[in-house]
């Protein structure tokens, strides 16, 4: 069970470095907001991994309250690529 655990981490971590690398790449604005927060949720699932490996209850709530973050994040970043498409927009009419 505790090579299984091991072997998911290795995926995931491999799936968040594509999530980075489509950050950094990503043709468009919403790509790069939906790779943050694909980066976000798969941290939160490298955590509850973790703390299933180690048994240490307490990463569950690190992985809430990164959850949290991550949401507000997400959300200001949202707001923000809004706006500049708002402004881009006004600049060309």
């Amino acid at each position: 069970m505790n090579n299984f655990l091991w072997a998911i981490l290795l995926i995931l971590s491999l799936l968040t470095l594509f999530c980075i690398l489509r950050c950094v790449k990503g043709p468009r604005n919403t790509d790069r907001v939906l790779a943050v927060n694909m980066v976000g949720s798969i941290g939160n699932a490298i955590i509850a991994v973790l703390a299933t490996i180690y048994k240490q209850n307490f990463l569950a709530d690190i992985v809430i309250i990164y959850t949290m973050l991550s949401f507000v994040a997400v959300i200001v970043m949202s707001r923000i690529v809004r706006g500049v498409q708002k402004e881009q927009e006004a600049k060309n009419d």
